[in-house]
């Protein structure tokens, strides 16, 4: 069986912030401590698909990390109004 997963990585010292936005956005998952500087999460739902509300209750910098053991991962940066930058592995 194959791995898939699907997260996102908020630049911030502070996981409340990632609270808010999970809140904010109406959405349920869980959050990571923060570490070296991001709060790790993951929102309930489909982990490759992007969640829209996410992206308009963004604070600030948001990666979406997507990893698939056989074809590969890739990160996104997320920014509320312009389109992020994508890398594909």
């Amino acid at each position: 069986m194959s791995e898939f997963s699907g997260s996102y990585h908020l630049r911030t010292n502070d996981r409340e912030a990632a609270v808010s936005l999970l809140q904010n956005s109406e959405n349920h998952g869980f959050i990571f401590p923060e570490g070296n500087g991001w709060v790790s999460f993951v929102v309930t739902g489909p982990p490759f698909d992007i969640n829209d509300e996410v992206i308009n209750w963004n604070p600030g910098i948001l990666l979406h990390y997507i990893y698939a053991e056989d074809q590969g991962g890739g990160a996104q940066n997320l920014e509320q109004g312009r389109a992020g930058v994508r890398l594909s592995m």
